[in-house]
């Protein structure tokens, strides 16, 4: 029997962690000021995650994996 290896995902659009937790709260009818109290920060530190004027941090990842519905990896690898 022949095995294929699958191909490597390469997408041709890049979508922000910022924009994927915007997305992400709306679609579980959270705000950000409840995602940041969840998270354990302070709601201007989750405004800028996700304006995108602070990346994602290993403890910001583990903290959204928690919460919302990605793991860890997903976050660090946007």
């Amino acid at each position: 029997m022949t095995r294929i290896a699958p191909a490597q995902y390469a997408p041709d659009v890049a979508v922000s962690p910022g924009e994927t937790i915007r997305e992400t709260l709306v679609s579980m009818g959270m705000t950000q000021a409840e995602l940041a109290q969840r998270m354990g920060r302070p709601p201007t530190k989750v405004n800028e995650l996700i304006q995108g004027k602070t990346a994602v941090t290993v403890e910001a990842a583990l903290a959204l994996e928690n919460i919302l519905p990605y793991p860890a990896s997903f976050w660090l690898n946007l």
